[in-house]
């Protein structure tokens, strides 16, 4: 099953695919470097439902990939003990596995941000200008698929410059990594003189519809039971008091390796690591709507941590029985939670929502490829700025006046289909209402609106 998201996000490739540009053919918040790559990929594939099953298969390998470089820094940054408890944690917890491998730019951002991570800190007694360059090229590739991660790349930027004693070949090296991918970024949309509109939208105008949404994502609501989305059951599952423990281990474990590094031994990108997981927990914070893939940059880190808290009691113990015996009981806890974590993933695998399907097929075969339809629909090209998978109900009026009126556009383009309901038809400008129902009648046989004449 797949979330609207997903399917809003493969909308924007097909837009690419077929030539549209970003800020000026139709609004956007989100960065076209995911779905520019994604392009190539779904055009092999054909733009049809089924298809969208082939890019979440590549979304998981990036996830395998993604989770291999991680498990290497943990091993290289604190110890092979540390990321073998690491990995089960990162696997099992809810909230990473349920968005880690769908279609979305978070994930590219994610992968980026770690090989970025990877290049920094696997050697860091040798910060070359290669190395360093690579370094910066991956975090300016990672906030170029999303902002989410500015402030831990800021964060990297600013602890690099002030610890890393770099000399001016190195710290050629990292401005150019960080800078180089900017630039072309720039110039792409320079070309067009879209440059403006580019900082308007993924910048201001993501904070505004963030904080506009009509029903807001609440950080405390995927901490609740009775979720069957995350846990496929209602109640409270092992798992469920797995997830509302990870934040009392993972900053605790968090204490005690700052209190470690302050009073025994300073490793600078464990220092590093220890100020991203607070950065990013408190811009999570600062988020009107918390969506669960804005936890990505942050699952890893508090997996991490506890990890290295559940690992630490066998730096400690002396006795080997002892040992043995606090090994044998962290092993039994985690192999009965990824028992129930495997049984509920698959049986999460298994949903289905056939009537999506079902529903993009009827609507295909009864709207022209290349008929403008409203709202815009799957695979078929936008008579307004709002694109498929887009709640104008989501939609400031402040930034709903700098586009055409609807009216005007559906005039324009001599629309004959509308897909609306009174539901959506109600958050409509006044004059977009009148204008519908002046022109266009419900027919009680497709459900679509269709123009009168």
């Amino acid at each position: 099953m797949y979330d609207i998201d997903e399917l809003f996000h493969i909308q924007l490739v097909w837009l690419y695919a077929k030539g549209f540009i970003p800020f000026m053919d139709f609004f956007t918040i989100h960065s076209p470097l995911f779905h520019k790559l994604i392009v190539p990929f779904m055009s092999s594939f054909g733009f049809k439902y089924e298809s969208v099953l082939n890019i979440r298969i590549i979304m998981s390998a990036i996830f395998i990939f993604r989770l291999i470089i991680t498990f290497l820094i943990v091993f290289r940054l604190y110890s092979l003990p540390v990321a073998l408890i690491f990995l089960p944690l990162f696997l099992l917890d809810p909230l990473s596995n349920f968005s880690a491998m769908q279609i979305r730019p978070d994930n590219l951002m994610m992968l980026f941000f770690i090989l970025g991570l990877f290049f920094l800190v696997f050697e860091e007694k040798r910060l070359t200008f290669y190395r360093l360059f690579t370094s910066g090229l991956f975090f300016s590739l990672s906030v170029l698929t999303s902002l989410k991660i500015a402030p831990s790349v800021l964060l990297i930027t600013v602890f690099l410059f002030f610890t890393g004693k770099l000399n001016k070949k190195t710290l050629l090296a990292t401005i150019a990594g960080l800078i180089l991918p900017a630039l072309i970024f720039i110039l792409y949309f320079s070309l067009h003189n879209l440059q403006n509109e580019m900082i308007q939208q993924l910048i201001l105008d993501a904070r505004t519809v963030n904080s506009a949404i009509l029903n807001p994502g609440k950080l405390s609501a995927y901490f609740k039971p009775d979720n069957i989305y995350l846990y496929t059951r209602p109640g409270k599952p092992l798992l469920w008091y797995f997830l509302i423990s990870l934040p009392i281990l993972s900053l605790s474990g968090w204490l005690l390796n700052l209190y470690r590094l302050v009073k025994i031994n300073i490793n600078r990108f464990q220092l590093l690591l220890s100020l991203i997981f607070i950065f990013q927990i408190f811009f999570t914070l600062s988020v009107r709507s918390v969506f669960i893939q804005y936890l990505l940059p942050v699952s890893w880190l508090a997996s991490l941590y506890s990890a290295y808290l559940l690992n630490f009691p066998l730096n400690l113990i002396t006795n080997n029985s002892v040992k043995k015996i606090y090994a044998s009981l962290i092993t039994a806890v985690l192999l009965i939670l990824i028992s129930l974590s495997v049984d509920i993933n698959y049986r999460r695998a298994k949903y289905d929502n056939p009537q999506t399907g079902e529903n993009l097929e009827r609507l295909w075969r009864q709207i022209p490829e290349n008929q403008y339809v409203y709202p815009n629909l799957l695979f078929r090209p936008p008579v307004y700025p709002l694109t498929y998978g887009v709640f104008i109900g989501d939609i400031p009026p402040a930034l709903l006046s700098r586009f055409p009126k609807i009216s005007y556009s559906l005039e324009k383009h001599q629309v004959k289909y509308l897909l609306v309901t009174e539901y959506i038809l109600g958050f409509h400008p006044k004059e977009a209402q009148d204008y519908i129902r002046k022109n266009y009648q419900k027919d009680p046989v497709s459900g679509f609106w269709l123009r009168k004449n």
